[in-house]
């Protein structure tokens, strides 16, 4: 079921009504193997349907994922996560019944820190970011003021050594962008550094030199100087350069929310954007387009205000 729901769609989707019922039957097993490609074929269900397609089942699967957030097994619990969050992306405003109790499964998991618990900590913030902006009045009233501390919580994820965690925490904040507008600029003091960080890091390329190379630098050459040319390997992190696609994708609806409140910042962006203009990785390069544009956006509309002042002045 796994693989039809993932490699024959659309084609599979126009039989969702009889399967989803086998899918559900099979997160009933006792074997975790089953229950976890069971989730994975209703992931991808959920992810090509609309509000009219999923609202029939929504009680059963929401009653389903409640049972294995319970679950002692990691895996299971942050593929939960992953189900509500493309269900709630699906269903909009159909989730607020369950806005309240999802977020608090969220919150609770949003202050894990063993480190084998960061990707499950990971999963949950993504997930609270996709339920607050698909339900937009829930959404509003529930970060009003950081009262059930969501907001402080993400950024203390983001102090955490986790390429993971900081790669779905920058997703959450975009989603926040999209939901608050401009009164993101409280959290930009303490966001935008963090992003403009992610975005300028390296620590996820390793390059590999030559055996001659390295023998030579060890009789006294300087290790900070190899020649380019002696590179026989370069090592990239996949979880880094997820992340660093994350943070340019977020630090366009950053400055997209803030609008003109962005200006004072933006040199400082752009300097840093600059730098990955031409970046090798394809995610980091598409998102760093719909970034430009958005920075684009904030310089002109800053430098046209005034004049259209000037003109109505005039």
């Amino acid at each position: 079921m796994t693989q039809f729901a993932e490699f024959l769609q659309p084609e599979i989707g126009e039989h969702y009504e009889e399967m989803l019922p086998g899918i559900f039957l099979a997160l009933q097993e006792p074997e975790t193997m089953v229950k976890r490609n069971a989730m994975y074929a209703l992931d991808a269900f959920c992810e090509n349907f609309g509000s009219d397609e999923l609202m029939p089942y929504l009680e059963t699967l929401m009653a389903k994922m409640g049972e294995l957030l319970q679950e002692p097994y990691l895996e299971l619990r942050e593929l939960a996560f992953s189900v509500i969050a493309t269900a709630a992306g699906a269903a909009g405003e159909a989730f607020g019944a369950y806005f309240a109790p999802t977020l608090q499964h969220c919150l609770h998991c949003m202050q894990l820190q063993a480190d084998e618990e960061l990707s499950l900590r990971a999963r949950a913030t993504e997930c609270g970011g996709v339920i607050v902006a698909s339900c937009p009045q829930l959404g509003r009233e529930f970060l009003r003021e950081d009262q059930h501390g969501f907001v402080r919580l993400a950024l203390a994820g983001l102090q955490l050594d986790s390429n993971e965690l900081r790669e779905y925490t920058y997703g959450a904040f975009a989603n926040m962008c999209l939901l608050l507008g401009q009164d993101i600029a409280a959290l930009a003091p303490a966001l935008l550094p963090l992003l403009l960080a992610s975005i300028e890091s390296e620590d996820g390329v390793t390059a590999e030199y030559d055996e001659d190379a390295d023998q030579v630098a060890g009789l006294g050459g300087d290790d900070s100087e190899e020649d380019d040319d002696d590179i026989r390997a370069i090592t990239v992190r996949t979880a880094w350069l997820d992340e660093k696609a994350a943070a340019v994708y977020c630090l366009g609806n950053v400055a997209e929310a803030m609008g003109a409140a962005f200006f004072p910042e933006l040199d400082r962006a752009c300097a840093v954007v600059d730098k990955v203009s031409q970046y090798f990785h394809e995610d980091v390069r598409q998102n760093l387009q719909a970034c430009l544009q958005k920075l684009w956006t904030v310089s002109f509309k800053a430098h046209t205000l005034p004049m259209r002042a000037s003109a109505g002045e005039a």
